[in-house]
């Protein structure tokens, strides 16, 4: 029987045909015989690329693409931004015009969200012309002590949300003669969704201000989310919380920021917001802002 035998990497053929395809296939066979080891050499694809290789095995693998690390690259990004502390204590918020606004601060537990919600309630809603109402487990912290112009309810029950609808029914009666502010802090949950609707899309023009901290940005659906006026992201504890976070307010900024995949828009989300960093994003006119909460100066307030 004739043998037909590849004069670069000597394997042998039983079929001329065989033999004419492997002479004339994409990627050449380089392979030679040195001593006693075989040294293999693979022509590589550009990167990218899913096309079919052949090894000198004859074994088919598809290459995946090339991911470069660029770690170092985005911690120099992050590194650019100036977190001016004094702008953050003095940060102007969209507070409505002729109506009144919705402020969403979503982050994990000890982030900062609720230390800037007082500070901003502090700033631009305290005031003896507004009623001012604080729905809290906790209200009886420090944060909240001795806030003689802010009411505290320690419960969101139907009590609660009966009281939110008075305020509504107040201004329908009096054509908005009385100005309200509401702040919870990680008390509504996934059940008073139809009532934290009505906040954002209705009763704010009831001159009815919503300052809402919460650990879970699910609770803002597509119809919701257009039509809040400030969003304060905070660190988010989970890689997995920060990717829902990402993919529903942030990643086509990233991506026009040269962020080419979730794995660096993770790690950029993670660096901006490290101690006490916040996002700030109005939904209405597509602006995106990086800031630091000056902790131990709100902390004495």
């Amino acid at each position: 029987m004739v043998k037909y035998t590849c004069s670069k990497c000597l394997k042998d053929f039983k079929q001329k045909g065989h033999y004419t395809r492997h002479i004339n296939r994409k990627y050449p066979c380089t392979n030679r015989v040195i001593g006693d080891f075989e040294k293999t050499e693979i022509v590589k694809p550009k990167v990218n690329s899913y096309e079919e290789i052949t090894l000198s095995s004859d074994e088919k693998v598809m290459h995946a693409p090339i991911i470069m690390d660029r770690t170092d690259e985005i911690a120099q990004r992050v590194a650019k931004i100036k977190f001016d502390q004094k702008k953050t204590l003095n940060l102007k918020i969209d507070r409505g015009k002729g109506t009144a606004s919705t402020t969403f601060f979503i982050g994990a537990s000890k982030a900062g969200k609720s230390t800037l919600m007082m500070h901003l309630w502090k700033k631009h809603y305290s005031r003896k012309s507004i009623i001012s109402t604080l729905f809290s487990e906790n209200s009886q912290i420090s944060l909240y002590k001795g806030r003689k112009d802010l009411l505290k309810c320690d419960a969101f029950n139907d009590k609660a949300k009966k009281y939110i609808k008075m305020e509504k029914h107040i201004n329908t009666k009096t054509g908005n003669k009385y100005e309200f502010v509401n702040l919870f802090d990680d008390i509504v949950g996934s059940r008073h969704n139809k009532l934290l609707m009505k906040m954002v899309l209705s009763y704010r023009n009831s001159r009815m201000h919503t300052l809402f901290c919460t650990q879970y940005s699910n609770l803002i659906d597509k119809a919701t989310r257009g039509n809040i006026n400030n969003i304060l992201l905070f660190n988010m504890g989970t890689d997995e919380n920060t990717e829902v976070v990402i993919e529903t307010f942030l990643k086509s900024t990233f991506k026009k920021m040269g962020l080419r995949n979730m794995t660096e828009m993770v790690l950029f989300y993670r660096r901006v917001t490290a101690d006490y960093g916040f996002i700030y994003v109005q939904p209405r006119n597509g602006k995106v802002s990086f800031h630091k909460i000056p902790y131990e100066t709100l902390k004495k307030k």
